[in-house]
């Protein structure tokens, strides 16, 4: 799995970033909407909200843009080093057979890597919900 990622890391990088950024604007529109309703009622915080609603937008149209285009070079490197391998084998295997466990295979692995950089946006999206929660609770 490190060798697909190291495959493309620019693709992997503007992966967990967008993601990160994206699942994280909640963080700060929640923010600004608590001081909103705080008193301080200005058309500059509910400019910012409609702002960073915005952003978010984008970048989750973004974001399935890019997570698609890292899935396909990922996929590539995969299919790559497996035709290398079996020109390099001697096995004579039904070719429709191998192709089919293939896709499975590499649809599988590349699933995957996409899932957990999603899943890791949403839990340090988590941590810093119950961390800045227990703070103001404190506060």
């Amino acid at each position: 799995m490190i060798d697909v990622i190291k495959s493309s890391k620019l693709y992997f990088f503007l992966d967990v970033v967008i993601w990160f950024v994206a699942h994280n604007l909640p963080i700060l529109i929640g923010l600004l909407i608590q001081t909103y309703f705080d008193g301080d009622n200005t058309i500059f915080i509910a400019c910012c909200v409609c702002g960073l609603v915005l952003i978010r937008i984008v970048c989750i149209l973004i974001g399935a843009k890019v997570d698609i285009t890292a899935q396909h070079k990922w996929a590539n490197f995969m299919y790559k080093k497996a035709y290398a391998a079996l020109e390099q084998s001697e096995i004579e295997a039904k070719q429709g057979e191998f192709m089919n466990a293939l896709n499975e295979d590499v649809n599988e692995i590349v699933g995957t890597i996409s899932y957990m950089i999603d899943t890791a946006c949403n839990l340090i999206y988590g941590i810093i919900v119950g961390l800045t929660s227990n703070l103001v609770t404190l506060l």
